[in-house]
């Protein structure tokens, strides 16, 4: 189902589960059935790596993908990849990537 937003261009459940991971990172991943479908995180991946070389892997817009592209490969099992990753948010400031949401630390002090 696709949701109509400005200039009738439609946005799809996905793209809407993307963004508001993007804009709301305090809410954790995979509270639905939307963000645990593998196909999903697929296309969620290809929209984060495709945010991080378009901000060349700094500003706030590379820390929030580098965080939100952790925590998906974290669900996926790829712990490696995801600790890379939230070592790049963390560098970047994310508090999420330094502490899980919890304060243990994931990867790394600040």
């Amino acid at each position: 189902m696709a949701f109509p937003v400005k200039h009738g261009h439609p946005i799809s459940a996905h793209d809407k589960a993307v963004l508001s991971q993007i804009f709301n990172p305090g809410f954790p991943a995979g509270d639905n059935e939307e963000t645990t479908d593998p196909d999903q995180n697929d296309g969620a991946l290809d929209d984060l790596n495709m945010a991080i070389v378009l901000s060349k892997g700094k500003g706030k817009a590379a820390c929030q993908a580098f965080t939100q592209r952790g925590i998906i490969r974290r669900l996926e099992g790829d712990n490696e990849a995801a600790l890379e990753d939230f070592k790049a948010a963390a560098h970047l400031g994310s508090e999420l990537a330094t502490h899980g949401g919890s304060f243990e630390p994931i990867c790394c002090p600040l």
